[in-house]
């Protein structure tokens, strides 16, 4: 085989490889394009909603006329609960009077209620380990303010 045989089979490897690339990359970027991004969209996306803290009612004089008052509720996701975040919570409630409502981690659901109009106290006594959005909402993540 001469130098410029060699030479042409170099270049046709090269050019069968550049081309499978550039069908490669048009595949993804055309023909997998919608499903590829509903994909990312829901790895690089959570929503949370955080509601704000309401502030006083005053008159024109700085006079308070209304003042809003916190009532607490609590909830779980029992389905992304290990058993040792359900026992602590299970604690913290039977400290309160509430261990009725450990039965309802037992459920196989996303989402209980365990209680509403709870004391800030309570919710207070909760460690972080059962607040998993501590970084993000600052002030109570995990409780629901009405």
């Amino acid at each position: 085989m001469s130098m410029e045989q060699r030479y042409q089979v170099l270049g046709g490897v090269l050019a069968a490889g550049l081309l499978a690339i550039a069908g490669r990359l048009v595949h993804i970027q055309v023909v997998k394009h919608e499903v590829l991004s509903a994909l990312a969209e829901r790895r690089q996306t959570t929503e949370h909603r955080l509601e704000p803290l309401r502030g006083d009612i005053v008159d024109r004089n700085g006079e308070t006329l209304a003042i809003s008052v916190p009532a607490w509720s609590l909830y779980a996701h029992p389905r992304r609960m290990s058993d040792e975040q359900k026992n602590a919570l299970c604690a913290i409630l039977a400290t309160y009077d509430l261990q009725d409502r450990c039965a309802r981690l037992d459920r196989d659901r996303p989402f209980v209620w365990l209680g509403r109009n709870l004391p800030a106290d309570l919710l207070e006594g909760l460690p972080e380990a059962l607040r998993p959005l501590a970084e993000v909402a600052g002030l109570r993540p995990g409780y629901l303010r009405r």
